[in-house]
């Protein structure tokens, strides 16, 4: 068996996209979490009080956080971050972005919800402290799906790409 040399800016570009990936659902999982709860203490003022009950609100609050992450940051996420970044690094030229974008946007988001709301369930009922931990966990899964998405010898209207 051949041995085949490990290629570092591969490396050095996994480990630049995985931390800022995990800086920015760090600061999301804040954020939604600030979120979910002001929206059930807002239902529970406005009469809805069941959706403060201990009984309920943690219920309210994973369906609420699912829903802003699926339709509020992983759009503008993976519009920003997941789509652009790797292309960037892996040397693709900026006026190429937006067209990548558009082709893998719908797709992506689409596998996302495909895989990611189970993961979610059990994500966003986590300790903030731990929701990163956990989300890397289910992250593996992920990625790869992400880099079959992303390598795709596909164009948006599924015809294969001639060789350049």
């Amino acid at each position: 068996m051949e041995r085949v040399a490990h290629d570092i800016a591969r490396t050095k570009h996994f480990v630049m996209k995985g931390l800022g990936g995990a800086l920015i659902w760090s600061t999301w999982y804040k954020i939604a979490d600030v979120l979910s709860a002001n929206m059930c203490s807002e239902m529970a003022e406005k009469g809805v009080t069941w959706a403060a009950s201990p009984e309920f609100e943690g219920v309210v609050r994973t369906i609420s956080c699912i829903g802003m992450e699926q339709f509020i940051a992983c759009p503008i996420i993976f519009a920003l971050w997941e789509i652009p970044v790797p292309k960037l690094l892996g040397g693709a030229e900026p006026r190429e972005i937006p067209v990548e974008v558009r082709n893998r946007l719908g797709p992506l988001l689409l596998d996302n919800a495909k895989l990611w709301t189970f993961f979610n369930m059990l994500i966003y009922n986590v300790p903030l402290e731990f929701r990163l931990f956990a989300s890397n966990l289910c992250d593996i899964v992920w990625q790869v799906v992400l880099s079959k998405s992303l390598a795709s010898d596909k164009d948006g209207d599924g015809a294969v790409k001639e060789a350049a």
